[in-house]
């Protein structure tokens, strides 16, 4: 198992292409961080942005697949690598990434990020204009634009675990793990969650034997006379998901969780 990360949180390459703006203005942008945080002249202003930089990619990186993440973007994101077009993602506030191996070229990657951030100008936006997003009382809190949380490159197998949903029962200390991959199995596999405690102890373990093509699998467990959680002692056991394949571990991924239960009473 080889998983690794490089952050590409910290300076940028940036320019802002917004309504009134000079085109050929390059400047310094630091990530994470919205862009009327950074400079006073777009306090106020959304628009269009484009974020560059370089990065290169370990050569034994290229053993397996690289995937570039965002923890967010505001608010619609469209991103190239080496001038070819990798996706876009639309929405300001959940974490999104793609897969760019492919895009790679003799171990270098020329990041692009184009970042529209609408707002209420009929010349920028005739079709999306700001009043017409669907946004919550998040609204309330002045312009927030670009790429305001971490970056990060990660070295993963092509069908890796992507998220694990826990769901606990303080009453019985049983335990569910749904199991998501990023693509379906690309061979059989062995796929174990271990529960471990605060205190480091591994207090329940399960398996389960995956054929090839499964996209994700739910696996269950019991955690005896399990520690609650509430707000004076906030109490959480870790979960642990292991891949192996032949004996050897591929991929793995942690997660926390705790055992609390909640009711109304008339």
């Amino acid at each position: 198992m080889s998983a690794a990360r490089i952050s590409l949180d910290g300076s940028w390459d940036f320019k802002y292409l917004g309504y009134g703006a000079k085109p050929a203005e390059s400047r310094t942008i630091l990530v994470p961080s919205p862009w009327q945080a950074q400079f006073a002249d777009l306090r106020m202003r959304g628009g269009v942005a484009v974020y560059r930089r370089e990065v290169e990619i370990p050569e034994e990186w290229l053993e397996e697949r690289v995937f570039l993440h965002f923890g967010a973007v505001f608010h619609v994101t469209h991103v190239f690598v080496n001038g070819a077009f990798v996706g876009s993602h639309v929405g300001g506030f959940l974490p999104f990434h793609f897969d760019i191996t492919d895009r790679i070229v003799n171990g270098k990657a020329e990041i692009k990020v184009k970042v529209e951030s609408p707002t209420d100008d009929p010349f920028e936006f005739p079709t999306t204009p700001f009043a017409e997003m669907p946004f919550g009382k998040q609204s309330w809190y002045g312009p927030l634009s670009g790429i305001w949380q971490s970056v990060y490159l990660e070295r993963r197998i092509a069908d890796h675990v992507t998220t694990v949903r826990v769901r606990s029962s303080q009453a019985s200390g049983e335990i569910s793990a749904q199991v998501r991959f990023e693509s379906p199995l690309t061979d059989a596999a062995d796929v174990t969650i271990t529960v471990v405690d605060a205190e480091e102890n591994a207090v329940a373990q399960s398996c389960a034997k995956l054929a090839a093509g499964v996209e994700n699998a739910l696996l269950y467990s019991f955690v005896p006379a399990p520690r609650c959680w509430s707000p004076d002692t906030p109490y959480l056991y870790r979960l642990q998901v292991s891949m192996r394949r032949k004996d050897v571990v591929v991929d793995q991924i942690e997660t926390t969780f705790g055992f609390r239960s909640v009711e109304t009473r008339d």
